[in-house]
């Protein structure tokens, strides 16, 4: 599977590095001579580094029709029965349930998505270890 980077990021430093070049010194005022203060990549290998060093980035959950697949029996996701969005799971039965009580199901459920990952605290820990 391809790896995802933030294009906008990327983009961002090679802007950075394309107006450096244009401008690429600088006189450092205390004996008059000037230096480059960001050099630009010379070669692909410098460009493909940067691209390698760039930090891999979550794809947003994605509607998943249950005609192609369902998620894992108790697993806690989005489902939409049209019009309402529900946080469920399918039971033991295979029936879908919501968290408004044992009783709350939902039919037709058409497409499910993915919990997106906790909010991480200050300490680094996600709230779902504080509860």
């Amino acid at each position: 599977m391809p790896r995802l980077i933030d294009a906008d990021v990327l983009t961002s430093i090679l802007e950075d590095w394309e107006e450096k070049a244009c401008d690429g010194t600088e006189n450092d005022g205390s004996d008059g001579t000037t230096r480059v203060l960001h050099p630009v990549p010379t070669t692909m290998r410098e460009v493909i580094d940067l691209i390698a060093d760039q930090p891999t980035i979550s794809p947003a959950p994605q509607w998943i029709p249950v005609m192609e697949r369902l998620p894992i029996q108790g697993e806690t996701v989005f489902a939409w029965a049209a019009p309402f969005v529900s946080k469920a799971w399918r039971n033991e039965k295979g029936d879908w349930v919501t968290t408004n009580g044992p009783a709350a199901s939902l039919k037709p459920v058409t497409h499910w998505m993915p919990l997106p990952e906790p909010p991480k605290m200050d300490g680094g820990a996600d709230n779902a270890a504080e509860e």
